[in-house]
């Protein structure tokens, strides 16, 4: 059987003198190749345990014991593999297990031995065993599930919204801003503790600075947001500016003049697309209520309370027709 085109570089990688860093695209072998480094090791030491391997996730470590463990098992067997790749795992696996029962490890009655860990298992490890200079105390056991206790940790946050303290005043402000809606603000929490690592060491840098507030802090990230928004949007609308800029001007006319009230109306004398700065986002939310409907989908029909009356409530009525016909046009971009 043809040998791989980089055999002498993973065969390199089984050096375990040296440390390397492998990088190579999703299935090309990168989880077998440490396998082999690991069975390297294991004919080596003395126990196990010297050997620490980590992995993102529990799966991966999991298959990482599992491919261990079964190449231990098929060089129980005298019959050695045709195959070059279980060939090599096959000679690999049967010094370990001479190894293996040299120091009495019986490995495969106790895959366990193997310490093959999360990187977070592995943090949680060391500061189990280092409580007094971790700070963390006793450690509870992390869950697969956890929404069940962000609504724990929420349903008591919430039992302080009718509080005189200045957490339920910060509650009650907040549920303003999301129209008294409790279950749409319990929905915001949920996904915000889901995230905390992103927003989190913000919120405790501002608290133990002096020179900044994380409101500072949280409207400058906003700020940043909606421009680079509004940057892509108007990329977007480029092509069709001077129509687009045309109709609302039009539309805002109409609606002032029947006296609707409707925040296309801040479009008033509107002749390009607005900058892309947040002072400007009082336009750019006329433009959206013009152009889009609640789902956020184009709006294909106008009517009177957009900003388009029909032909014989129009004061011009062939500029209505105009404007009729230039949005049919825009419709079709």
């Amino acid at each position: 059987m043809n040998k791989p085109a980089d055999h002498q570089t993973r065969a390199r990688a089984l050096d375990t003198r040296q440390s390397f860093a492998v990088a190579a695209p999703a299935g090309s072998g990168k989880t077998g190749l440490l396998t082999q480094r690991i069975l390297c090791l294991l004919a080596q030491v003395d126990e196990p345990e010297q050997i620490l391997c980590m992995t993102f996730t529990r799966k991966a470590a999991a298959e990482m014991r599992h491919r261990l463990i079964d190449a231990l098992v098929r060089a129980q067997h005298d019959d050695e593999p045709e195959d070059e790749y279980e060939k090599t795992n096959w000679k690999m696996a049967r010094q370990v297990l001479a190894r293996d029962k040299a120091q009495n490890w019986q490995l495969i009655a106790a895959p366990n031995r193997l310490r093959i860990l999360t990187i977070d298992s592995f943090c949680r490890k060391l500061a189990s065993q280092l409580v007094i200079e971790s700070g963390f105390g006793e450690l509870p056991e992390p869950v697969e599930h956890p929404d069940v206790y962000y609504r724990m940790a929420i349903h008591d946050l919430l039992s302080n919204v009718e509080s005189n303290a200045p957490l339920g005043d910060a509650l009650g402000e907040l549920l303003i801003h999301l129209d008294n809606d409790m279950a749409r603000l319990e929905s915001l929490l949920l996904r915000m503790l889901a995230k905390r690592e992103q927003w989190l060491p913000h919120i405790l840098a501002s608290q133990a600075s002096r020179n900044h507030s994380a409101r500072e802090d949280l409207e400058a990230a906003a700020k940043n947001l909606i421009e680079e928004t509004l940057c892509e949007v108007t990329e977007l609308l480029i092509g069709r500016a001077s129509d687009i800029a045309l109709l609302a001007d039009y539309a805002a006319q109409n609606l002032l003049e029947s006296s609707e009230v409707s925040v296309i109306t801040e479009c008033l004398g509107l002749n390009e697309l607005p900058e892309a700065r947040h002072e400007q986002v009082p336009l750019w939310l006329g433009l959206a209520e013009l152009l889009l409907i609640k789902s956020g989908h184009w709006r294909k029909t106008i009517n009177k309370k957009a900003g388009f009356p029909t032909k014989k409530d129009s004061v011009s009525p062939d500029i209505a027709d105009a404007r009729k016909a230039a949005w049919a046009e825009l419709c079709q971009w």
